[in-house]
């Protein structure tokens, strides 16, 4: 496998682990918002998302430093797109508590 091919291919694959994990994070906080126990919300889906992008960048890893750049630099690509996307407002429907 070519060297190009390898990096294209870790980089795509940390845009999609970037897309799940930041769309995981999402639907986190909307579930709870409304929650009695948002507080193990939060803490089961940091777990289960942490332990995911953690062991898929173990594996790029394995095919060295390069290619563990490259996911990283698509994992980034894909949280500047989600902040962007949601900053626009699309899916805003949860209302937050004022902070007081």
């Amino acid at each position: 496998m070519s060297e190009a091919v390898l990096l294209a291919g870790c980089g795509l694959a940390g845009l999609v682990l970037g897309i799940g994990y930041f769309a995981g994070l999402w639907w986190t906080v909307r579930r709870a918002v409304g929650s009695r126990r948002p507080a193990a919300w939060f803490a089961a889906s940091f777990v289960l998302r942490a332990l995911l992008a953690g062991a898929v960048f173990w594996l790029v890893a394995r095919h060295g430093a390069a290619a563990l750049v490259s996911s990283l630099a698509g994992f980034v690509l894909a949280r500047v797109a989600t902040t962007r996307l949601v900053g626009r407002g699309h899916g805003r429907d949860v209302e937050l508590p004022p902070c007081t």
